[in-house]
């Protein structure tokens, strides 16, 4: 039995593998797969790339689910996925906080510090909206081999000293600020008492890491937001202290988001900092280095600077936009094209039609070859979420992963949200590619949904031309259970349902099965698992 099963995994991940470059060959992106939340409004797709938390060599995704909107089945969850070779959609950890305080658990997700100095990365989930004044709270979870659902650090603000700060809103913790080898968790609070200054809190890492704000960053004009966008940039005036990029939405006057310098000096803060001399305004992020020039970059909203600082001042790196495209920088991507330079991912800011754009790296940026998603659902919620990984599925594969936080699901307009992961593994001379769902580029077989379920679920696939199409589905020794599809289909997505019986139309046990598409000389395989 043993040796049975063994030989059936080892080919199901030899026939994935085979599918990664059988796609890979012929796309520059592929859809890799899709999944999604548990319940209606439930807002899954908060999605975060928090590093390798528990050592085992591949990044891994973290997905928060908030359900913020009146009438949810829960306060708010969010899932962890391994990344591994054989990635599969089953989440590995759940976290859940049981107070009667929570709200949105899952709002805001933050990675890839190591706080505590054990050398495995730690993350953070915020329920900005917790409490009865939405003070907002963070709950810590250290990284390990023995990783648990069980917060390990909370932090907070006092109530009644704090009101509607929406403490947790924004947060960072890839960076060390004063350079003691332990990175750093920096929180906003960008409502701050309902005044809208904006206060920022910063709580330096380390072994006995404690919930006592260290540093405190305090804006002092009124309707600022100050602290609402939060990201490390790296090292950007080459003093070895990671530095701070902290933006703001002002109501009322043309304040900027600043650069604050990270240092062991005691005078961090606005006395030790940068503002743009321009009113730049927007999402703030850290990049790689597009441009080529050995240092990483960052973006304010829709401009991109180029690192380091050279006579107190910062060069911005030209982004051709001949359509006159209204978007945002919203995520560092790795070098897909191989060709030295980091890309950046954008979203397109349009509630109506939203898209993604990869662009590709270099002295210049041009929207003109960059590679384009398209909403699959065209409902609001695509691109808010974006993430990046080098190796999330295996070694040479890069992926960018894409949260959908409102999808249709019957006649739900919230539906449960969802995730949406492509990848590749190699991009050589790209010069413009568009992902349209309601064009098949190839064979693909998705992760069926809802996965686990009981009594039924669906599987959806796709064929590029008129092809012999089989689905089958098998149980974890290798045995034929039933037969699912057996017919000639056109081009086209399809959806096959499958009610947990075999071929005499009997229920089958509880357990792992496969189910397995086969289309002309493509092969794939995908793990599903039947609860009762």
């Amino acid at each position: 039995m043993e040796t049975t099963m063994q030989i059936f995994s080892t080919t199901i991940i030899i026939l994935l593998l085979f599918f990664t470059i059988l796609i890979t060959a012929q796309d520059s992106l592929f859809l890799y797969s899709t999944f999604h939340g548990e319940n209606h409004k439930d807002q899954f797709g908060v999605v975060e790339n928090v590093g390798d938390v528990n050592g085992d060599g591949f990044e891994d995704l973290l997905v928060g689910a908030p359900a913020a909107i009146v009438g949810t089945e829960t306060d708010g969850y969010a899932k962890l996925y391994f990344g591994g070779a054989t990635f599969d959609t089953l989440a590995d950890r759940k976290f859940e906080i049981f107070d009667e305080q929570i709200i949105s658990f899952g709002s805001t997700i933050v990675g890839k510090g190591d706080l505590n100095g054990d050398g495995y990365y730690d993350f953070a989930i915020a329920d900005y909206m917790y409490g009865t004044f939405q003070v907002g709270k963070v709950f810590v979870y250290f990284g390990g081999t023995k990783l648990d659902s069980i917060p390990d650090l909370e932090f907070t603000l006092t109530p009644f000293e704090y009101f509607y700060t929406r403490f947790g809103l924004s947060m960072a913790m890839d960076g060390d600020i004063n350079h003691d080898g332990y990175d750093d968790l920096v929180i906003g609070a960008p409502y701050d008492d309902r005044d809208r200054h904006g206060e920022v809190f910063i709580y330096y890492g380390g072994p006995n890491m404690d919930n006592i704000a260290d540093l405190n960053l305090i804006c002092k004009t009124p309707l600022q937001l100050f602290g609402i966008y939060i990201d490390y940039i790296g090292d950007v005036n080459e003093d070895f202290f990671d530095d701070l990029l902290i933006g703001s939405i002002p109501l009322q006057s043309d304040t900027t988001t600043y650069i604050f310098f990270g240092n062991n000096k005691g005078n961090f803060g606005f006395q030790n900092s940068y503002a743009f001399t321009k009113p730049v305004q927007g999402i703030v992020t850290g990049l790689d280095d597009v441009n080529g020039d050995g240092y990483n970059d960052f973006s304010i909203g829709s401009n991109l600077f180029a690192a380091p600082i050279i006579n107190n001042h910062f060069n911005e790196i030209i982004i051709n936009n001949p359509d006159s495209i209204d978007f945002s920088i919203k995520a560092r991507c790795p070098d897909l094209n191989k060709d030295g330079y980091y890309e950046i991912i954008n979203n397109y800011n349009n509630s109506i039609d939203e898209k993604v754009f990869v662009a590709f790296g270099g002295n210049e940026v041009s929207l003109d070859d960059a590679i384009v998603i398209n909403d699959p659902d065209d409902k609001t919620g695509f691109g808010r979420f974006i993430t990046s990984f080098n190796k999330l599925i295996e070694d040479s594969t890069i992926s960018i992963v894409i949260g959908d936080t409102e999808t249709y699901i019957g006649s739900d307009i919230h539906g449960t949200g969802k995730v949406i992961i492509y990848s590749c593994e190699n991009i050589v001379n790209v010069i413009y590619s568009e992902i349209n769902s309601q064009n098949p580029n190839g064979y693909h077989l998705f992760q069926n949904y809802p996965n686990p379920f009981n009594p039924s679920t669906t599987i959806k696939y796709s064929v590029p031309k008129v092809s012999n199409v089989k689905i089958q589905v098998y149980n974890m020794m290798g045995q034929l259970i039933k037969t699912l599809v057996n017919e000639t289909k056109a081009p086209g997505f399809y959806n096959v349902l499958w009610n947990g019986t075999n071929e005499s139309n009997s229920k089958v046990a509880s357990g792992i099965y496969f189910y397995r598409l086969e289309s002309d000389n493509f092969v794939a395989n995908n793990k599903m698992i039947l609860i009762k």
